[in-house]
């Protein structure tokens, strides 16, 4: 059995085995002073809380140093900023060990421009496909109107033709052609004061016309195309080909 004398060294020697204190208790002594102040000022965990705008559990994680426990959406920055100051505190110390002991956090938090730069590239790639994407599908479904979009139409379907021609006479002076490109439209044409075509026109067909005085009625005009001696000319819902009209009039006897 060991006498007092014998204790006070085994007491001593075991003593002064213990090292310096651990890393970990010296960064909760420096969380333990967020505690600290706030005692000092005379708050409860909740008014700290509730002026901060945090949850209560966090101002607990805060003043424990138990930083694993904050929130990883800002790695737990803004809400220790918060805290410390509503308590009058650097919160700079805290932020430091922050990153020290978060370093995956804080790594996501140091470019926030670049993830938001590639989005914005993201979304402005996805808006020109979908752009690209209704513009295709609009011509071939017909839904606009255009030079291309009507010849792409004609070349495609295929073209029959009504043939209303009058015998050869050189003295005619117009040759008219008119092509539906797309659906049926009404068309009634007059050649010399005689009705030569009065029906639908479908899509596909084409009617040649040829006389001094050719008058056109389309029910349609966007949905046709006409040709004038081989010239194409602007589709109306009436047109009129031949001498001037003031003129035929003042020749009338």
């Amino acid at each position: 059995m060991l006498g007092q004398d014998d204790d006070s060294q085994v007491i001593k020697i075991t003593t002064g085995n213990i090292g310096p204190p651990a890393p970990r208790a010296v960064e909760s002594a420096t969380w333990q002073a967020v505690g600290q102040a706030r005692r000092e000022q005379g708050l409860s965990i909740e008014q700290v809380a509730a002026r901060a705008k945090v949850s209560p559990l966090v101002v607990e994680a805060i003043e424990a140093g138990a930083v694993e426990r904050l929130p990883v959406g800002n790695g737990g920055r803004r809400e220790t900023i918060a805290v410390c100051r509503i308590l009058g505190l650097d919160p700079r110390p805290f932020l430091q060990d922050l990153s020290v002991r978060r370093p995956s956090v804080t790594a996501q938090l140091d470019a926030p421009r670049q993830v938001g730069r590639r989005t914005r590239f993201l979304i402005i790639g996805l808006v020109w496909i979908l752009l690209s994407a209704v513009l295709v599908v609009g011509r071939a479904l017909g839904w606009m109107d255009g030079s291309e979009d009507t010849s792409s139409t004609t070349t495609s379907a295929p073209t029959t033709t009504v043939s209303t021609t009058v015998p050869p006479n050189p003295a005619m002076a117009f040759t008219v052609e008119i092509q539906a490109t797309r659906g049926g439209t009404p068309v009634k044409a007059t050649v010399d004061t005689q009705v030569r075509y009065d029906q639908i026109l479908e899509q596909g067909e084409s009617v040649r016309l040829e006389g001094n005085v050719v008058e056109l009625r389309v029910v349609q005009p966007t949905m046709v195309r006409v040709f004038v001696n081989g010239s194409p000319v602007a589709a109306e819902p009436e047109m009129y080909f031949g001498p001037p009209k003031e003129a035929s009039e003042d020749e009338a006897p």
